[in-house]
């Protein structure tokens, strides 16, 4: 516990023995993770996307425009863009549920958005071990799916709450797929409705539920969200691992443990033969 004796103890006395607790119990469940403090960081800066037309006949829609990538017109109704460098945009617009496909290739490539919203749907293809790492300043707020085609290929941060009285709500909603790990500094999560969310989910936020049908599974889901009161109710169903403040269960909902990989994702990185716990030194652990 040493290596986290700067952060222990900064908190004080009775939250620092909740805090210690869960980090004895993680230790002994997985005793391959080498314990590391990695202080926060600001999201990488990349160029600005250039502006992009496209055009049919005397028809013509500027799908990137000043940052903004507008999938809101029916030329851009269902359009592939290749990714092949690492860049950043302002905001990524959707309406009347047409579709964009990020495709990386056989690339890691990473993409700064302030926002993504709108009614729409957002894929990412990747060949060869390809991947996307999406940083989002503000939030997602689609009316749609997002990487539908479920590969393990997306990842996603998603920045501080402008107001941390006030924290951010990430929704998945309306019979969409969210599939992507996903890291939030201190954004609480709903999946409602019959939506489905697969992959790694990393939070400082209070609240995750998921409800109405909905589901979080995977053969390598983790919801590891030590803040939060986790609920699974009115018939929502987990599949994989979880770590909370607190856990309930009610109205038909399930729960199956499994074994998974906390290797098989971007937040608990393997270094010298070791994974590594990275803890922000924002975040704030209880039991």
């Amino acid at each position: 516990m040493n290596e986290f004796a700067e952060y222990l103890s900064k908190l004080d006395n009775g939250h620092q023995e909740r805090v210690e607790e869960v980090l004895k119990w993680v230790m002994e469940t997985y005793p391959q993770l080498a314990p590391r403090v990695a202080w926060n960081q600001p999201f990488p800066s990349y160029p600005l996307m250039a502006n992009k037309v496209v055009s049919q006949g005397n028809n013509s829609h500027n799908l990137i425009r000043n940052g903004n990538i507008n999938v809101n017109h029916y030329l851009a109704s269902s359009f592939t863009m290749k990714l092949d460098q690492n860049t950043r945009a302002r905001a990524i617009n959707f309406a009347s549920d047409y579709r964009l496909t990020l495709d990386v290739g056989n690339k890691d490539i990473s993409l700064v958005v302030d926002s993504i919203s709108g009614q729409g749907h957002l894929d990412v293809i990747s060949t060869g071990g390809g991947s996307l790492t999406l940083y989002v300043n503000d939030n997602i707020n689609i009316r749609g799916d997002l990487n539908k085609s479920r590969g393990k290929d997306v990842f996603i941060y998603l920045g501080p709450s402008t107001n941390p009285d006030r924290p951010k709500t990430l929704v998945s909603t309306s019979y969409a797929e969210f599939n992507a790990s996903l890291y939030a500094w201190d954004a609480n999560l709903e999946i409602i409705g019959s939506a489905g969310f697969t992959g790694q989910l990393v939070t400082g936020g209070k609240s995750v539920k998921v409800s109405g049908g909905s589901s979080a599974q995977s053969d390598t889901t983790v919801v590891y969200a030590p803040n939060a009161t986790v609920e699974l109710v009115q018939g929502g169903r987990l599949l994989g691992a979880v770590v909370s403040n607190v856990f309930k269960l009610s109205g038909g909902a399930s729960v199956q443990s499994s074994e998974v990989d906390l290797g098989d994702g971007p937040f608990f990185q393997e270094t010298g033969g070791e994974r590594e716990i990275f803890l922000d030194s924002g975040a704030t652990l209880e039991q």
